[in-house]
């Protein structure tokens, strides 16, 4: 078998994951741009046939700089190595659109904010209970419904030793007491930065 595994019509050729349009022929290396070095340790690593391996390299260079890098011959070596498991598609290859394999990924990726999830123990706090507790600081105040709510015990002392902000937390609790109960009621976790 020499060269890449190709469709019966020659508009497809196999990466070793999908299908993908063939390249033109003036994409396609010529057998002295490759660096048989690097063929022969991915020959070796992956356990491909080196000569197979140097046929189907040149149709691999997917960024088309001349050059072929470690990451497309290995895409090459893969070729050979994994039948295709799919048939071959019927449209038109101008209307392709590739998926993002692993060997195609670009070199330098973002980096991903970290994000931590706290599970909040018990059942959601729902707004109208959290709201008849705020009207009990009218005859008693101690604060119960910032207990309800899960903001913590060090918020409830506070707001038991200094009366609720002399009531001015008190009044701010009227506005704020939906967004408090909404961080904890979709699925029992909280967000934390």
């Amino acid at each position: 078998m020499t060269g890449p595994t190709f469709s019966p019509d020659g508009q497809w050729m196999w990466n070793g994951t999908e299908w993908i349009p063939t390249p033109p022929q003036s994409q396609v290396l010529p057998q002295e741009a490759i660096d048989l070095q690097a063929l022969s340790t991915v020959a070796t690593q992956t356990g491909v046939d080196p000569q197979h391996l140097a046929q189907v390299a040149p149709y691999f260079d997917h960024n088309q700089d001349g050059v072929l890098q470690q990451a497309e011959i290995q895409q090459a070596a893969m070729s050979v190595s994994q039948a295709p498991h799919t048939r071959f598609p019927t449209t038109n290859p101008q209307n392709y659109a590739p998926q993002q394999s692993l060997m195609q990924q670009p070199m330098m990726q973002q980096p991903v904010m970290q994000q931590t999830y706290v599970q909040t123990g018990g059942s959601q706090p729902s707004v109208m209970v959290s709201y008849l507790l705020w009207l009990s600081n009218l005859l008693l105040p101690i604060g119960v419904h910032h207990l309800y709510m899960g903001r913590g015990v060090g918020i409830w002392i506070l707001a038991l030793i200094t009366g609720q902000g002399c009531g001015l937390w008190w009044f701010v609790d009227l506005f704020l007491i939906p967004s408090s109960c909404s961080k904890t009621r979709g699925n029992g976790m909280i967000m934390v930065r």
